[in-house]
């Protein structure tokens, strides 16, 4: 893997503050550090909407699919 891509492929959660770029004193390479703490739940927040559409379209997929009761 490229330099080039780790550095792109870090870029956006850095800008996020999921991680952080650090630097050992003395080393001229970068190291990142992982704020796991709220990564999890960062991520389910953004996808919340997304699953209650589902959610409510799994229900009228169902509702769909329920035999209409016939007269007497």
């Amino acid at each position: 893997m490229s330099q080039a891509a780790v550095s792109g492929a870090v870029r956006h959660p850095v800008q996020l503050g999921f991680l952080d770029k650090v630097r050992q004193p003395g080393s001229r390479s970068d190291q990142y550090r992982l704020y796991d703490d709220g990564v999890c739940s960062a991520i389910s927040l953004q996808r919340m909407p997304l699953l209650d559409r589902w959610k409510e379209h799994r229900a009228q997929l169902r509702l769909d699919e329920e035999p209409t009761p016939e007269p007497d």
